[in-house]
């Protein structure tokens, strides 16, 4: 796992910088997806590496990795997409509309736990564990601090209406970029998330993946690991091309260097 490692050790190195710079700086829209990315990579990628120094010595380990894997996974299949839209060629008027396209698709994705926490706040008024006044000062303060997320409000105990009513489920946002000949292969990244996925939900099928020889197991833990080089490098790129910032795009540089001379094992040409 030495090299599992280290791949893990760049990121979290790297993620420092890039989050010191941007600390103050990317407080709302596509930066601030990118950033919080960042940070969730970089603190898994810490958690990971902790398991991994023991984990020949402890195998139950393993189902913890799974765990953090599978969160990380989903983190990935939605830069992927993101970083789809930022790159993609021809579905788009202008360079304008794409950069739209990306805002949108960020904010549905920041929005999304706004709207289970509108619908779990209702559903406990509705069971009395809160009251009226607590249903309606919590979705007052709800839109108080996220507005830019929800439409104009009235403060008069209705249920806040989000802007972007769009949702993406694990499955779409695979379908998105499997239909793409370029993105093809790197949908993949989907069958590992299914597979973790079974560890961080009870059933059968837990029972059969959790049983799988231990050498297949580090494989598949070795391959997501590999996975989120990809997609840190992605996450700097699309930060890079959107703020056009020097110190941002020489980040860019070294993730991508890494990336073609770590990962696909090809020489870099970037500088």
């Amino acid at each position: 796992m030495v090299t599992s490692i280290k791949h893990l050790n760049f990121i979290i190195d790297h993620a420092n910088s890039t989050m010191d710079y941007l600390d103050g700086k990317a407080n709302i829209g596509l930066p601030f997806f990118c950033i919080c990315m960042i940070e969730r990579l970089s603190k898994g990628s810490k958690s990971m590496a902790l398991l991994l120094q023991n984990i020949e010595k402890e195998p139950d380990l393993e189902f913890s990795c799974g765990i953090i894997l599978r969160s990380l996974l989903l983190d990935a299949l939605s830069v992927y997409n993101l970083f789809h839209i930022m790159a993609e060629e021809g579905n788009y008027k202008d360079e304008a509309a794409r950069l739209k396209a990306a805002e949108a698709f960020c904010d549905t994705m920041l929005s999304d736990g706004l709207e289970h926490t509108l619908k779990y706040v209702k559903m406990a008024k509705d069971v009395n564990t809160i009251s009226r006044e607590m249903l309606e000062q919590t979705y007052k303060n709800l839109v108080s601090r996220y507005n830019i997320f929800f439409a104009s409000y009235a403060n008069d105990g209705t249920k806040p209406v989000l802007r972007n009513a769009n949702r993406y489920s694990p499955a779409e946002l695979f379908t998105r970029i499997a239909t793409t000949r370029r993105f093809k292969e790197l949908s993949k990244i989907y069958d590992s998330y299914l597979l973790f996925s079974k560890y961080d939900h009870f059933g059968i099928l837990y029972f059969e993946a959790s049983r799988q020889p231990f050498g297949d197991k580090l494989h598949k833990i070795k391959e997501a690991i590999r996975m989120f080089i990809t997609s840190f490098s992605m996450l700097h790129a699309i930060l890079a091309k959107y703020l056009k910032e020097e110190f941002l795009e020489s980040q860019s540089n070294i993730a991508s260097k890494y990336l073609f001379e770590k990962i696909l094992k090809r020489n870099s040409k970037v500088n």
